[in-house]
């Protein structure tokens, strides 16, 4: 064969091949939306926009960010957190089964009613008002969770380095007894486990310092030294 026949045939099996028409083919899959969500809301929240022009109800009655909100105020807060976290997962209703233990853990880094004089052996800073958290938005995410059925037994926890409790010191209040001189509308840890221990007696409701907890020795992973969780926690 010839250069130039070659050369002519090379030509007529491109053309032939770019005549042939092409053969796709598309796969398609569900898309998983695996984005963590966090809910945030200021007590002005009056709606928005999600991405893609998803319209967000805003709260009934928002309020200025330095106003004194009430404990309907604060509620209505907690509910929209808790929608706007849930996404396409379902949220804590989709994690809590009706059967579970929840522990909550709150920031109780400080006890109002200590003084420099109680010699219990905790260290006692100054209680300063906005340094713990709401007791009603606790009590608020308790009640969410009772009335969605998640949870056999809810337990609230903490481990503070500022106070001990009452049992363990010769001071008249701590954490979970003091009423934070009528902050939060005169609550208490203590007050609210007994209330809500009253009007739903199918749960099981407590505190535990997990300063005192009992603990699990578990290994560090990839190592081979160990340390030690509260039960309460690790469970």
């Amino acid at each position: 064969m010839q250069r130039r026949e070659f050369l002519q045939m090379g030509a007529a099996a491109m053309a032939a091949a770019q005549q042939k028409p092409r053969e796709e083919s598309v796969t398609a899959g569900a898309t998983a939306d695996r984005t963590p969500r966090v809910g945030l809301v200021l007590s002005n929240f009056r709606g928005a926009k999600e991405h893609g022009g998803v319209e967000i109800q805003g709260l009934a009655d928002p309020q200025p960010l330095d106003a004194d909100l009430n404990a309907a105020q604060i509620d209505a807060m907690v509910r929209k957190v808790i929608e706007l976290g849930a996404g396409r997962r379902g949220g804590l209703g989709a994690i809590i089964g009706p059967e579970d233990w929840v522990v909550i853990k709150p920031n109780i880094v400080a006890c109002h009613g200590l003084g420099p004089e109680d010699k219990d052996g905790g260290a006692h800073h100054r209680y300063i008002p906005g340094t713990v958290t709401d007791l009603r938005v606790v009590r608020s995410l308790i009640g969410w969770l009772v009335e969605h059925k998640c949870g056999a037994r809810i337990t609230i926890a903490e481990g503070s380095g500022e106070w001990l409790p009452r049992e363990r010191s010769k001071s008249a209040v701590d954490g979970w007894t003091t009423e934070w001189g009528g902050a939060f509308g005169g609550l208490s840890y203590k007050k609210m486990i007994e209330e809500l221990a009253r009007r739903h007696a199918s749960i099981q409701f407590d505190l535990v310092d997990l300063n005192f907890d009992e603990t699990i020795e578990m290994p560090v992973p990839g190592g081979a030294r160990s340390y030690h969780v509260p039960k309460t926690i690790q469970q």
